[in-house]
């Protein structure tokens, strides 16, 4: 959301262009931190993070709605499909959250993209959410519902800085991390 209607790869220094109020907030929060540990003695990163799915989504939300299909019957109306995410499984982001409060090398108030690195289309996705959850490919009807006027659309996510700072980065498979999410009480 900081990032906003900003093309290309996603880099940390990658001017942010939030275009909602929302994107706005979250920008002004990390400016306030940045801002904070550089006056102080206080060490902290911001971490970006992207699209999380997984245990504790609110109903609405692309997974919960597909895990709800797949006790219902009918066609699933979704979008066309073809936004791109970073798609990251909770469980890794808190373990990159972890990771970075580890870290000792990071200037103060640095922000850190946390994510895979890697794109998927929300078509990809819900066809992956549909195998693991036992749906029929022929119920999701991609193109019954609009693209959202505040989609975003850019390059991958870069993660060259996570990953220089922790020696990792998030490598969820898709199918993994829905069965994870599937099996987990409560979703």
């Amino acid at each position: 959301a900081e990032y906003g209607s900003a093309k290309g790869d996603l880099r940390e220094d990658t001017p942010a262009e939030p275009t909602s109020l929302y994107g706005r907030s979250k920008l002004a929060g990390t400016r306030k931190v940045a801002k904070a540990c550089q006056s102080s003695d206080v060490s902290g990163v911001t971490a970006r993070l992207f699209t999380v799915y997984g245990p504790g989504e609110h109903i609405g939300r692309l997974l919960p709605s597909l895990v709800a299909a797949a006790t219902e019957e009918g066609p699933i109306p979704l979008s066309p499909g073809t936004q791109k995410r970073d798609f990251a499984y909770v469980e890794d982001i808190a373990e990159g959250l972890l990771r970075l409060g580890l870290v000792t090398g990071a200037r103060k108030g640095e922000v850190v993209n946390l994510a895979t690195g890697e794109l998927t289309t929300v078509r990809r996705f819900s066809e992956r959410g549909a195998e693991v959850l036992g749906i029929a490919a022929e119920r999701l009807r991609f193109g019954a519902l609009p693209l959202r006027a505040d989609e975003m659309d850019h390059d991958p996510v870069c993660v060259r800085r996570l990953q220089a700072l922790t020696g990792w980065v998030p490598k969820s498979d898709l199918s993994d991390g829905i069965g994870r999410a599937r099996n987990f009480e409560g979703i």
